[in-house]
Parts: structure tokens; C-alpha cells; sequence
């Protein structure tokens, strides 16, 4: 007998090529038994659909996807800005001291230089524009077909703040100090080669006092205003940027206006030329006596790689420092708002008069 039985709660139907046939869960309306004598029905068990294997590739893509967005990008858009930013001011700077340009003038570009490249790079990582461009360039390849990028920090006293106002995760803020160190040296080592020239200097202070008591109260001075500019610009950047929460994965992205943050980085810059021989980034400082130490350029005595190097980063990691923690008392969400401890949220004491 050529009939097969089948349940009353399937219909199985041909294939659109022709093989065998799958079922359909559908009620036929008449019951019972069911005749096909033109297709052949092959036994087969119904996997839940948690199980499918459609379902796990899915799920591969997604982690594989999040992976991309949290960190890869984050990563080479912090890359390419640092890289980019820090090649301008190491360039110009040469350029302005082979032509012997007044120091007010000097200063003036220069502080006006980075606070120009920041404010492109930061405004440019945000929008749609650049992803649709490295689209034409790179046709084809998915990680360029993005349609934003996160937030860019370009200093590492902007990520140990981040770091620690909980708007950003530990882990991604450990790998853009990473790329934040290998991009300046790769930029300060990119100047001298496309220069045929040597190294760029190590910074000192812009001074020409003899005595050590002069020379510590100018360092001390230098801390302050390098305290000044950074805390200006970490809050701007603090303040000016929202987090974003994925997988368990905290980046940001810019929510207004970068104007705040281009006049800081300019007043901070301007700050920092008047004191030494830098700009706002003390990453730049670190990229210069590492690329040196690694070229075994001789040094003077009183100019080692590291001389002194600590100066150029106590102001930037106390200002990082402070910022985070007014961040965290009068700015940050409810659950993550410093508290003193003493009472309860919903605790009301009387006040003894």
C-alpha cells in the first residue's frame, strides 16, 4: 500500500527543490487521515528552537560583532587620531623653530594647532561622514561599514578619568593607553624619518634660571597650570560626552557641542608652551624619550631621557584625579554618585538646633 499516515497536526509539503519534504505545523481543517501519494515524507525530529544551529551562528556573529563596535573600533579610531594629532605638532613645532619664529607666536599656533586637530577628530569620529568615506576606500570589508565610532580621548588623563567615573570599562581603558603610547611613537619616529632629520628634543622647561630654589618653584609652577589645563579639559570631555552600555561594555559617544572642549584644549596648550617646551599631552613627553632612549641619540648630562620626567605627568594625573571626583559627587547618575555612608538613602535623622 502506497498511502502513509500521518498526524493530524501536520501537513508535510514538497520543498522548493524538489527533495523530500519538511512539516509544516499547521491544523488541517478536515483531520483525520491524511493521503499523499506524489511525495514520500521522511521521518524527522522537530530541535526546539533555542537548539538550531541558525540560532548559534547567530550568536557567534553577535559576540563577534559587539567584539568590533567595544573594542576594535574604539581602539583604531584612538590610533589614528593620536597618531595623526601628534605628527601635526611635532611638525609644525620644527618647522616653526627652523624659521626662527617669535616665541608669543610660536605658542599661539601651536595651541591653536592642537586644539584644531582634537576638535576634527573628535567631531569627525562621531558623525557618519567618516565611516562612509573609508567605505570607498576599503570597499567591501564589514568593519568599515560602521556608521558611527566612539568617543576619541586622545590623552591618557581623559581615560584614567574615564576609568574611574565609571563611564567607560577598565578593560577598554587599559587598551587605549596601550594604543595611546604606541601611536605617539610611531608618530614622533614617522616625523624624524619623512624629515631625514634627528629625533625631536627632549622638552625642558623654558627657563633660564641657575639657583635650585628658582628652578623648583618654576617646576611647581608649571604643576599648577598644567593642573589648570587638564582639569579644564577632562571635565569638558566629561561633561560633553554620554555613556552608552552594550554587553556588559561602557563607550560614549559626543552629545553636544565640542566648543567647550576646543577652547579647553586651547587654554590648556597655551598653558603648558609657557611653562616647557610641550603641549597639553603628556603622552608626547614619554613618546619622545622612549623613541630616543631606543635610538641611542647621545644626551647631555644634565638631559637624560628621563630627567625630570615626572614633572610633565603629576599635574595631568592629579587633575584626572580631581575631575573624577566631582564628576562622581555632583554630576554622575544616582547609582553611581559618591555618597558619604553615614545614613541610608531613605534615612531621614533630625538636626539637633
Amino acid at each position: 500500500m502506497s498511502a502513509r499516515f500521518y498526524d493530524d497536526q501536520q501537513e508535510f509539503m514538497p520543498r522548493p527543490n524538489g527533495y523530500a519534504t519538511y512539516s509544516g505545523h499547521e491544523n488541517h481543517p478536515n483531520g483525520g487521515i491524511l493521503r499523499n501519494k506524489d511525495t514520500y515524507a521522511r521521518p524527522q525530529s522537530v530541535l526546539p528552537r533555542a537548539q538550531s544551529f541558525g540560532n548559534e551562528s547567530e550568536d557567534s556573529a553577535s559576540s563577534c560583532q559587539s567584539f568590533v563596535d567595544n573594542l576594535l573600533r574604539p581602539c583604531f579610531a584612538e590610533f589614528l587620531a593620536v597618531f595623526i594629532t601628534t605628527f601635526l605638532t611635532i611638525h609644525i613645532n620644527t618647522e616653526l623653530n627652523d624659521r626662527h619664529v617669535l616665541s608669543v607666536y610660536r605658542i599661539v599656533l601651536l595651541s591653536t594647532t592642537d586644539a584644531i586637530a582634537a576638535l576634527v577628530f573628535i567631531s569627525a569620529f562621531k558623525t557618519y561622514a567618516l565611516s562612509r568615506l573609508l567605505r570607498l576606500f576599503v570597499h567591501g570589508i564589514n568593519f568599515f561599514s560602521i556608521v558611527s565610532f566612539p568617543r576619541i580621548h586622545l590623552h591618557s588623563a581623559i581615560t584614567l578619568a574615564h576609568l574611574f567615573c565609571l563611564t567607560t570599562s577598565w578593560y577598554i581603558c587599559v587598551f587605549l593607553f596601550l594604543v595611546q603610547f604606541f601611536g605617539s611613537i610611531a608618530a614622533v619616529l614617522a616625523s624624524a624619518a619623512i624629515r631625514s632629520s634627528d629625533l625631536p628634543p627632549v622638552p625642558v622647561f623654558s627657563s633660564d634660571i641657575s639657583s635650585e630654589w628658582s628652578k623648583s618653584a618654576y617646576k611647581l609652577v608649571n604643576m599648577i597650570s598644567q593642573f589648570i589645563g587638564t582639569l579644564m579639559v577632562v571635565m569638558s570631555h566629561v561633561l560633553s560626552h554620554e555613556s552608552l552600555s552594550k554587553n556588559s561594555m561602557r563607550v560614549g559617544r559626543l552629545r553636544g557641542s565640542a566648543l567647550a572642549l576646543f577652547m579647553s584644549i586651547a587654554m590648556s596648550s597655551f598653558l603648558s608652551h609657557l611653562q616647557s617646551t610641550i603641549g597639553w599631552n603628556s603622552m608626547v613627553t614619554t613618546a619622545i624619550a622612549v623613541s630616543r632612549a631606543m635610538s641611542n641619540v647621545p644626551e647631555y648630562p644634565q638631559q637624560l631621557f628621563f630627567h625630570e620626567h615626572f614633572v610633565f605627568w603629576l599635574g595631568p594625573v592629579i587633575a584626572s584625579l580631581t575631575a573624577s571626583f566631582l564628576y562622581r559627587l555632583l554630576y554622575a547618575p544616582d547609582n553611581k554618585k559618591i555618597s558619604c555612608g553615614c545614613c541610608d538613602d531613605y534615612e531621614v535623622r533630625p538636626i539637633n538646633v
